[in-house]
C-alpha cells in the first residue's frame, strides 16, 4: 500500500496499481509497456517519503517514481518542481510537502480556478494544464492547500513561462 492507500498488486502478469476503494486499475505494468525485467513479481517495497516503488521480479529489481508521498516531518511548507516551468516543459509539476491528503487549487493570479484536486498521500501531481486540456499561459500561479476541514493551510506560487 502507497501513501494514499492505494494498493501495489505483483503477479506472475506484471505490477497492478488499484485505487484506494479497491474499484479502479490506476497502472498496470509488464514487459511489453514498461522496463520490467520479468513479468514475475516476487516483493515490492514502497519508500513512502519519496514515494518511489520498488519491484522485484525473477529477471531483477526496477523501480518507479509514484506520485503518493507520505507525512513528512521536516518539511518546511509546500516546494513546487519545477519552479519556473521553462518554455518547451510538458511534463508533470510536482507540489510536495502538503498535509496529508489536502485539497489543492491552483488559481491565476486574479485568482481565477484553474485547476483542483486532491494530493496522494503529501504531495500533487499537476500536469500544467486547466480544465479543458489547454496548456497554462505564461504567468505567476497560486498554489492554496488544506485538510478538508479547512485547516493546516499552505500556499505556494509557480510561475510558468511560455
Amino acid at each position: 500500500m502507497d501513501a494514499a492507500n492505494r494498493k501495489w498488486i505483483g503477479t506472475t502478469n506484471g505490477v497492478w496499481l488499484i485505487s484506494a476503494d479497491g474499484k479502479d486499475e490506476l497502472l498496470k505494468f509488464n514487459t511489453d509497456n514498461s522496463p520490467l525485467p520479468d513479468n514475475q513479481i516476487t516483493d515490492i517495497a514502497i519508500d513512502d517519503k519519496t514515494g518511489e516503488v520498488f519491484i522485484a521480479t525473477l529477471g531483477g529489481l526496477v523501480s518507479y517514481q509514484g506520485d503518493a508521498m507520505g507525512l513528512c516531518s521536516d518539511c518546511d511548507g509546500a516546494l513546487v518542481y519545477p519552479n519556473p516551468v521553462k518554455p518547451g516543459y510538458d511534463g508533470p509539476i510536482a507540489i510536495k510537502g502538503l498535509v496529508e491528503d489536502a485539497y489543492v487549487k491552483i488559481t491565476d493570479i486574479t485568482g481565477t480556478l484553474v485547476f483542483q484536486g486532491k494530493a496522494n498521500g503529501t504531495q500533487m501531481i499537476w500536469n500544467g494544464r486547466g480544465y479543458k486540456g489547454e496548456r497554462a499561459k505564461s504567468g505567476v500561479y497560486l498554489v492554496f492547500s488544506s485538510t478538508d476541514l479547512g485547516k493546516e493551510k499552505q500556499v505556494a506560487k509557480i510561475l510558468i513561462a511560455n
